[in-house]
């Protein structure tokens, strides 16, 4: 769990929570979860959630804001799952997802990985 910084630009900061032993159609696959910040607390129902969809990939691992990395007024999230394969196995990847004023965008903004295998790119120590 980690500040997300203030994802919607209302004033309030927000949270980012991973899941990385979280199911649904793969094991271990992980989730993320944006809660938004108000004047009275966190909001107990999530803004926006998102599954890696790769079995065993442990999304979630690492949270954590990213600033403001496109200037736009809106903090940034980046998300580490550490045994997320594609193409060497667990090499790892870490996503960057945009905050706007609804909260974070669906699709990731920017994912990098190591390419080289058993680097588990993501995870944060």
């Amino acid at each position: 769990m980690s500040t997300a910084g203030d994802v919607n630009g209302d004033g309030y900061s927000d949270v980012i929570v991973g899941s990385p032993l979280y199911d649904n159609g793969q094991t271990d696959e992980g989730k993320c979860f944006a809660y938004l910040g108000s004047s009275s607390g966190i909001a107990s129902t999530p803004v926006w959630t998102k599954e890696s969809n790769h079995t065993g990939g442990w999304f979630g691992i690492s949270v954590s804001t990213a600033g403001d990395m496109n200037a736009d007024g809106f903090a940034d999230v980046i998300l580490g799952g550490n045994y997320i394969d594609n193409g060497q196995t667990d090499e790892g990847r870490a996503f960057v997802y945009l905050g706007y004023s609804g909260g974070l965008v669906n699709g990731s903004a920017i994912i990098y990985e190591s390419n080289q295998a058993s680097s588990e790119f993501g995870y944060s120590a």
